[in-house]
């Protein structure tokens, strides 16, 4: 609903109320109106109508004006777009992400806020904002979601046609020493080797058959978590990734489609693997016939004392804990998935079936993430013609049994963000 103020002599303010915020206070657009020099009070009179009418189109059609404050308008960004196109889980990291948001730009206008105001608000990020669990400075990830939040708000505004140019795109991140990209260290062979016997000798035969699955797949967490025994073809040893499992405060333990398209995939993996797989449903069977009525039927290979879809942190705190008590190195789960990815670049898988066997989204993320290790072992591969012509008499190639000479294990870059 609209209403006319006139302001002075030679302006007039247009209000339009459309609906409420979050807090339950009503949303009002306002624009101020100048009529040319020269028009009669007959001319003002038709030409503010019909500004009244234009406005109040605008705002029914989303074409939200630049004056509203960055708050509002990413509320209603995530209202009527986020909640329904994100994720549940990033949808809720956007949430927490507001917290810092809003109060450095929040109450700016739309339309006002420069690339300048971005950059510092990055720079308080990087100089004066610690973690609230650790005191430590914010890491580069995620100082680099606080920003990217903010570029989407204004990219959604530049859909609804609210501006033109987005003040937040590539807007970039000053590193230091306490924010720089983490970099994940991971298990040689030898050490999954260590990791395997641990785990046969000391370890409940459910987390055995996770990390395996972890570690043999290269799936990540939730898409291990998600697998369900309809997954599992035991005669022709077919495993299929189809969802994953999630956790959010709001939705709790959920399942849903894995981080991309191309992360349903579907591959056979060895007899041995299968072996430990129909090993472990024996005993899941066993253990819910004893249970009774208190099991609750989700289908899931990995499951709390009642038949519930397991917590996505359960795995990390127990595998951590493990390793404590056997005095093993600590590595998060993630790294499990790049020791695959290792052993196989290693052992001459090319860039294309890396990433097809990862469910990556495009083999530029692959290469993004595993391109040194291309590089090492292609630089150790240059004396293979020679070999092959008999130049080199010694016929062993640098590949022995998954193992390689190129110390591939060191570390891997996290700039952006685990994949």
């Amino acid at each position: 609903m609209a209403s006319v103020r006139r302001k002075n002599k030679r302006s007039f303010e247009i209000r339009v109320s459309d609906g409420s915020d979050i807090n339950g206070k009503p949303i009002v657009y306002q624009m101020t109106w100048k009529p040319e020099p020269g028009m009669t009070d007959r001319q003002i009179e038709k030409e503010l109508n019909r500004q009244v009418v234009m406005f109040e189109e605008k705002i029914k059609a989303g074409k939200y004006p630049c004056n509203v404050t960055f708050m509002t308008f990413a509320e209603d960004y995530r209202i009527n777009f986020a909640k329904a196109n994100l994720r549940p889980t990033t949808f809720e990291k956007e949430t927490y992400i507001t917290k810092r948001v809003y109060p450095a730009i929040g109450h700016k206008k739309l339309g006002k806020i420069t690339r300048r105001d971005i950059m510092m608000f990055a720079n308080y990020l990087v100089n004066e904002c610690t973690n609230e669990k650790t005191g430590k400075p914010l890491a580069y990830k995620t100082i680099k979601s606080h920003i990217s939040f903010i570029s989407r708000v204004f990219s959604y505004a530049i859909e609804l046609g609210a501006l033109s140019d987005n003040p937040a795109r590539n807007i970039k991140i000053p590193k230091t020493e306490e924010n720089k990209p983490k970099e994940i260290e991971i298990y040689d062979p030898e050490e999954l080797c260590q990791l395997e016997k641990m785990l046969d000798d000391k370890a409940p035969l459910k987390y055995k058959v996770f990390l395996n699955l972890l570690i043999v797949m290269g799936g990540r967490k939730g898409e291990v978590l998600g697998l369900e025994w309809k997954d599992i073809d035991f005669k022709t040893r077919l495993i299929a990734i189809r969802r994953a499992s999630y956790y959010t405060p709001e939705k709790g333990i959920y399942a849903s489609d894995p981080k991309t398209e191309k992360s349903k995939r579907v591959k056979q993996y060895s007899q041995e693997l299968f072996d430990l797989l129909a090993k472990y449903k024996q005993e899941q069977d066993e253990y819910k016939a004893n249970l009774g009525d208190k099991w609750q039927e989700h289908d899931r290979l990995f499951t709390q004392w009642n038949g519930k879809p397991m917590h996505p942190n359960t795995p990390y705190d127990w595998l951590k804990e493990f390793c404590e008590k056997n005095n093993f190195q600590f590595h998060c789960l993630h790294s499990l998935r790049h020791s695959h990815s290792s052993i196989k670049i290693c052992n001459g898988v090319s860039p294309a079936e890396l990433s097809a066997d990862l469910g990556h989204s495009s083999i530029n993320v692959t290469l993004g993430v595993y391109a040194h290790i291309f590089a090492k072992v292609a630089a150790k591969e240059s004396t293979v013609v020679d070999k092959a012509i008999g130049l080199i008499k010694d016929k062993n190639t640098f590949i022995l049994h998954g193992c390689c000479s190129v110390k591939y294990y060191c570390v891997i870059k996290r700039e952006n963000g685990a994949v």
